[in-house]
């Protein structure tokens, strides 16, 4: 997705979306939820300084969008030949369809395609962003 890409801000969003009600579990957050959460990233200049690491090419971001928005998105921080997939989340209504499978791969055909040789993802289980590790539930655990 390119800086200038109309559905960035929908792509910027939904991540926020995701990570504010985490699990698998489809859940309420859907369009109108994003929508608001589109105008937050705007005010608050996260779009435009996301806009400038893509142009500069510190960072990728990649997204599944239907009806004109961003439904997943995730990004990778290219440095050299290695990069790290981060913030990949599904807006919590279109969850369990796969949409963070299909932008994860496409965040990996990214890399490879900038000559990254390896690509990484960590992730992190908590039940709220203020959460600890132990305080973590049993439904966000690894199955």
């Amino acid at each position: 997705m390119g800086a200038d890409n109309p559905t960035l801000p929908s792509a910027l969003a939904v991540a926020h979306l995701a990570f504010v009600e985490p699990g698998t579990r489809i859940g309420p957050a859907d369009g109108a939820d994003l929508a608001e959460a589109v105008r937050a990233r705007v005010d608050d200049g996260s779009v435009e300084l996301t806009a400038a690491r893509i142009r500069g090419g510190l960072t990728a971001v990649a997204a599944v969008v239907e009806a004109g928005a961003a439904r997943c998105s995730g990004q990778h921080q290219p440095v050299g030949r290695i990069s790290e997939i981060v913030g990949v989340g599904t807006l919590p209504a279109a969850r369990r369809r796969g949409l963070g499978r299909a932008v994860t791969a496409a965040l990996v055909v990214d890399a490879r395609s900038r000559g990254v040789e390896t690509v990484f993802l960590s992730g992190t289980m908590r039940t709220s962003p203020r959460s600890t590790p132990d305080s973590a539930s049993a439904e966000s655990a690894p199955h």
